[in-house]
């Protein structure tokens, strides 16, 4: 379906979900949010899609939340949008299958954000993120303060929270933010290449995988492991018992 902040390109089993609101870099305002969870809802849905490229323009992922929006709430509202942006992007986890935030340059506030939500990023190499929410007098709404600690440590999430200062992507990927490098031309491609190596990745581990992982960060480890231990007696006992063969009959 059409969507009015988003432009959609399916390339077999990859849907790439263009961020389109140049004339603002790329803001997000209520709208997009909206369009994004109508995206990830109708993907739940759709058996050809394997792998979500999420992507802006040559300026910029995402510039941060549409400013112009934010000075018309008031506190209930502004809690709501808040709500908004968490239910929409935390739908990124819950997605069966990965989800790629390819970034050229600025990633900012709320477009950072959504990068943290993503399970891998590949960002050029001359991009710049930053949640500089604290230099307005706010906070990050979009999920930012819970995030960044979990990814890069407390330390360094209260640094870059609290100064507001933009870091480069070599630096984040030091912090683990991002997971790959390259030209600013690249980006996009260097995505669907990596969405293509997980498309012939069986589905199924792909997607146990990515609950085990993120279900086990959010429970204590005896809890974790035996969530491990269920996937993998699931995917032994059945599916996985067609690439173990193939394995097996390869070495004979």
């Amino acid at each position: 379906m059409p969507y009015k902040t988003i432009l959609t390109e399916y390339k077999e089993g990859i849907l790439i979900a263009r961020i389109n609101r140049p004339e603002v870099k790329n803001a997000m305002n209520v709208q997009f949010i909206r369009d994004l969870d109508c995206l990830l809802e109708e993907v739940v849905s759709r058996k050809d899609v394997r792998v979500i490229i999420i992507t802006g323009n040559n300026e910029a992922f995402a510039s941060g939340g549409d400013i112009s929006e934010m000075l018309l709430m008031g506190e209930n509202q502004a809690y709501e949008v808040s709500r908004l942006v968490h239910g929409s992007f935390s739908k990124i986890e819950t997605l069966p299958i990965p989800v790629i935030a390819a970034v050229n340059g600025l990633a900012m506030g709320g477009g950072c954000e959504l990068i943290m939500w993503c399970d891998f990023c590949i960002a050029a190499d001359d991009a710049q993120f930053a949640l500089p929410e604290s230099l307005l007098g706010i906070i990050p709404g979009g999920g930012g303060t819970q995030l960044f600690s979990r990814i890069a440590g407390k330390n360094n999430a209260f640094y870059y929270l609290m100064t507001g200062e933009s870091f480069s992507a070599d630096r984040a990927m030091q912090m683990g933010i991002v997971q790959q490098i390259t030209k600013p031309e690249n980006v996009v491609n260097e995505a669907i290449f990596l969405a293509e190596k997980l498309i012939k990745r069986p589905a199924t581990s792909i997607r146990e995988l990515k609950q085990v992982v993120i279900k086990g960060q959010k429970t204590e480890l005896s809890s974790a492991l035996k969530m491990e231990a269920e996937a993998f007696g699931r995917l032994v006992g059945n599916e996985g018992k067609i690439g173990l063969k193939a394995f097996l009959d390869k070495r004979k």
